[in-house]
This record gives structure tokens, sequence and C-alpha cells, in this order.
């Protein structure tokens, strides 16, 4: 048996191999570093990589101990009920955590913050920030708690590449968060939540279009929350960028809500790598055959495998023959079609069959139409049944597919 204290220089070597498969089970890290001395000291620098503000400050009462853990952690966690971002103990001694990558925080959490503490954390190596509201009634936390968590964000996290930012807030921080995202300049993952709303007006949408979209090196990007975007305000965007602006970049669009499908079409003509698009359509009165717009520009997006589209129009013809333009997509395999208004949807046998057809890779498959019977030849009936059977997950609600003999 090898006396790992007689070779040194195989332990760093080992420990690697060994720690880089128990990054996510401290137990068994905990256990690895009693093996010998050497072990130990190159041990403890992975038991300390994912840590919790909380149980540094519960467990390690040394100052100086502390910091010198703090110094190694490279993720960051907080439960919901932890305060230490409110504690005066930092003051004695600031924490140095100069290889963090990843913070994830709770609302909760920023309850009586301290500047310097909060600061402490948004350090240069900082990539991942996930802010979770986790069920917190924002009347908890004042605004001066807001304004320092935000300003010390907007002064210091101009390296983050993923921003999950979930927080409740109101229209009071709204010049903040704003200006938070103006900051974001190596952002390539961003996730909005309820503050979208509060980000721009139906009056200047362009300006939040402006904010998100300029951002070069975006993959991500997700605002369930940000709507009423109009033809005009796509428009005014469009015309403040160059006239071959495009953001080949975006792989991810989540749930922008248009209220045009001329609107829609714009914009998603000038993302050309979309692999993922949930898009809602909203509109009352005046829509009639005018999804022809989106559907066309859907299925220009040769790259697109993943398809989530709701529209919710009051008065429209959903004519079949627009899915006949989303076979032309080679890459698709996943498909949802919700329209609020089942009974506008027209779609023969044959427009049925041709769609399933021209989607070999299709795997998952929703639509949502109601009690919509469509009339197939024996024929289509045979194409779509076999279709059907190819798709992993399907679900097509009360769609009746009637086989009728030629006459």
């Amino acid at each position: 048996m090898v006396q790992l204290d007689n070779h040194p220089l195989l332990v760093p070597l080992i420990a690697a191999c060994v720690f880089e498969h128990l990054t996510d089970d401290i137990k068994s890290v905990c256990q690895s570093t009693k093996v010998c001395r050497l072990w130990f000291l190159e041990g403890y620098k992975h038991l300390w990589r994912h840590g919790q503000l909380g149980q540094l400050f519960f467990y390690v009462k040394d100052i100086g101990r502390r910091c010198h853990f703090a110094s190694l952690l490279e993720e960051l966690t907080f439960h919901s009920d932890d305060n230490s971002l409110a504690s005066n103990q930092m003051k004695l001694q600031p924490l140095q955590s100069a290889r963090l990558k990843s913070i994830a925080i709770n609302q909760s959490n920023l309850i009586g913050v301290q500047p310097a503490n909060i600061k402490s954390l948004i350090v240069p190596s900082l990539r991942f920030l996930s802010l979770e509201s986790d069920g917190f009634e924002w009347a908890q936390q004042s605004k001066e708690d807001n304004d320092i968590f935000l300003d010390a964000l907007i002064s210091h996290c101009g390296t983050l590449t993923t921003l999950k930012f979930y927080p409740i807030y109101t229209d009071a921080e709204r010049h903040l968060v704003s200006a938070l995202i103006d900051s974001l300049q190596d952002i390539e993952h961003l996730e909005l939540g309820y503050i979208a709303e509060h980000l721009h007006s139906r009056d200047h949408a362009e300006d939040f279009l402006y904010k998100v979209f300029t951002k070069s090196r975006l993959v991500y990007l997700s605002f369930p929350h940000g709507c009423d975007f109009t033809e005009h305000s796509v428009q005014l965007f469009l015309a403040t960028m160059e006239p071959d602006w495009t953001l080949p970049s975006l792989r991810y669009l989540g749930r922008p809500v248009f209220f045009s499908s001329l609107a829609a079409a714009s914009l998603l003509q000038r993302l050309p790598s979309l692999s993922t698009l949930h898009l809602t359509l909203e509109g009352h009165g005046g829509w009639r055959n005018s999804l022809t717009h989106t559907f066309a520009a859907i299925s220009k997006l040769r790259q697109l495998e993943k398809l989530n589209l709701y529209v919710n129009v009051d008065d429209c013809d959903m004519d079949g023959s627009w899915l006949g333009q989303l076979s032309e997509l080679e890459s698709l395999e996943s498909i949802t079609l919700e329209p609020s208004n089942p009974g506008t949807v027209a779609l023969t046998g044959a427009q049925l069959a041709a769609f399933l057809v021209g989607l070999p890779r299709l795997n998952y498959l929703e639509l949502d139409f109601g009690r919509l019977e469509v009339f197939c030849s024996v024929e289509e009936k045979s194409a779509v049944d076999s279709a059907f059977a190819r798709i992993n997950e399907l679900d097509t609600g009360d769609l009746i597919i009637t086989a009728q003999p030629l006459v």
C-alpha cells in the first residue's frame, strides 16, 4: 500500500481526480479529508467550494479562518431564513471571495442588508446570479434594502454572464433595474420575472426592446411578463438599429407577448439562430387572416427545434395552410399550438398529413384545437396515423380524425 505522505507530488493529482467526482457530495468530501494530512490540505479546498453564508458564520467562529474559507468559495447559496447579509459581523473582517462564480439568493435574505456585506460578494469573478422571490411579500422589504442591493449590482456586475431575476418589485425600482440591465455588457443568459412589466409601457416598449436585444452575446432571453409589443413599437426599435441588424447569438426566446402578428414577424426575422421559441399573440378584432405573417417568419427559422405558440385572438380564421409552412423546418422536434378560440381553426386532412409527414424528427406534439373534426381520405388518415405512431409524446385533445372513402 502506498503511503501518500511519502509521495507529496502525487497527492494533488490523485485528490483532483477524486474530488472532481465528489463536488456535490459534501459528506464524502469530508470523509476523504481524513485520509492523511496532505489529503486534508487538498481536500478542504474542495470542501469549501460550495457553501452557505449562514453556515459559514455559524460553524466557523475564528475570523481569520472564516475569511480563508470564504476565499475558497466558488458557489454560494442562501436558505430563505438566512439573515447573515444583515449582520454586522462582516464589519469586523470583510470577506474576500476572490473565486466566487455563482450566487443563488432569495429576496427574503435582503431584509436589512448592509451595503458592505452585499458588495463583498459582488466580485469580478462572479458570472452567475439568481434572485428568487421565494413567496416573498415585497412590502416586507424596505425601498432602502432594494436600493442597496440594486446599487451594488449596478456598480459591480458588469462581468455577469447569467442573471435569473425573479424578485417582486414595483414601479419604484424600475429605474434601478433598468440601469442594471444596461450594465450587463457580457450577459449571455437573461431571465426576467414580473419586473419586466415595469420596465416598459405601452407608449415606450421600444426602449425595453433596445435594452435586451442589443446584448451582442445574448443566447437565452426570457421575459414572460413583458407585453404590449405592437407593430409600432417594434418598428421604432428597428429604426434605431442598422438596416441589416440581426442577433445571431440568440438561441432561446421565451414568452414575449405581441399585440400584432406583423410585429412578431418583424422581430423574428432578425433572430436567425433561434432553436427554441415560446411566443404569445394577443389581439381582439381586425386580425382576420393576419397570422400568416408570424408563421411565414417562423418557417424561416432553420435551426428551430422547439415551438410553443399561444394565440389569444377572438376574430381570426386559422387556415391550416400555415401548418404546411412549419413543415419546412427540418430541425423541429417539439410543437405546442394553443389557440384561445379553437372554433376558428380550419384544417383539412391533406394539410394535417402533409404537415406531419414533413416533420420526420417531431418527437413532441400538442394540438389544443378543441373538438375539431378533420376529414381525411383513407390514404391521408393512414399517413396521419403512421406519423402519430412515431411521435413519442402526443396530445391532440379532442381532435377527431375521420376517414372518408372516395366516392
